[in-house]
Parts: C-alpha cells; sequence; structure tokens
C-alpha cells in the first residue's frame, strides 16, 4: 500500500508532464504530496516525517519552479530530501540514539548493534549516492529524460537497494526461533 501513495503522485505527474508539460506536472505533484501527511495527521496515525518533508519540499521547490520558470528547482528537490535523509540517518546515532533503520526495523528482525550501525550506515551512504546521481543526471541529460529517471530510476535504485538490504539482513539476522 505504502508503494502505491508513494508511486501515484509520480505516475501522474509523468502523465502531466508527458500531455502538457513540466509546469502542470509540477502541479499534479504539489497537490497529492501533502494530503498523505494530512490524511495521517486527521486519522490519529504517526506521521511520516519522509513524507511530511518531501511534502513541504516540493511545495517549496513546486513554488519556485512555477514562479521563477525554472525547472532546475523541481529537479534538486530529491536530491535536497535526499541529503536530508542522509543527514538525518548519520546524526541521530551520534547523538546517542537508536539508529533510523533500527527504530524502522527493529520490530520485526534482530540485529547486534554493530549490524545496526552499519545498516544504518548503508542508508546514509544510499541517500548521498541517489542525492549525486540525481544531481548529475539533472545537469547532464535534457528534462525530458530527467523526468524519467525521476520516476523509474530512482524508484528502480530504491527497489534494487531495498532487495540488497535484505538479502544482507538475511545473512546477518539473529534467528529468534532458534532456542525454542
Amino acid at each position: 500500500m505504502q508503494m502505491i501513495i508513494d508511486f501515484v503522485p509520480l505516475l501522474l505527474a509523468l502523465a502531466a508532464y508527458k500531455t502538457y508539460d513540466n509546469y502542470a506536472a509540477t502541479i499534479v505533484l504539489m497537490v497529492p504530496l501533502p494530503l498523505y501527511p494530512i490524511y495521517q495527521k486527521l486519522s490519529g496515525k504517526p506521521v511520516s516525517k519522509m513524507h511530511a518533508w518531501s511534502a513541504v519540499l516540493m511545495l517549496a521547490f513546486g513554488t519556485l519552479t512555477l514562479t521563477l520558470r525554472n525547472p532546475l528547482f523541481l529537479m534538486w528537490k530529491p536530491t535536497i530530501l535526499y541529503l536530508a535523509a542522509a543527514v538525518t540517518f548519520f546524526v541521530i546515532p551520534k547523538l546517542g540514539q537508536t539508529p533510523l533503520v533500527e527504530r524502522m526495523l527493529g520490530s520485526a528482525i534482530e540485529l547486534q548493534p554493530a549490524q545496526w550501525r552499519t545498516l544504518n550506515a548503508m542508508w546514509v551512504g544510499f541517500f548521498v549516492f541517489l542525492a549525486l546521481v540525481n544531481i548529475a543526471v539533472a545537469y547532464s541529460v535534457e528534462e525530458a529524460v530527467w523526468f524519467q529517471f525521476k520516476v523509474w530510476g530512482l524508484t528502480g535504485l530504491l527497489l534494487v537497494f531495498v532487495v540488497v538490504q535484505s538479502i544482507w539482513i538475511g545473512t546477518h539476522a539473529t534467528d529468534s526461533d532458534a532456542g525454542t
């Protein structure tokens, strides 16, 4: 379900881009992205910080894109979001708190503290990688190619990372049923 919530706005924006232009796609992204965090808040569920920040950045960078008629602002939005995520994943454990990846997955799997730190570092590196790849593509190809990359490439890279991470977890996770 979460994948649908994340992916549908991108598909709608891609359709708007192909039918009209990047400014129509920007508007299409600006409308649904804030709706999910608002829904979470109104329904009493915990608000996803990633979705909330994505919505805030989309509104800010989308407004700049539309006002200044410059699509580079829209292209920078994923890079800023990924760098912010990398910094957050990096800083939280340095403050002596539980790594974010452990907070997200800790109830589902068991890893040793060093393994949680390694997994968290993998997420930091991956977010930095996504940020760099996004901005490199944004400045090296035509806007239409970047838009396709944003929808399919970044999503594909995320899926590959999740698979690689799952394999890594499978080789390192502690079997909690082993002693029973």
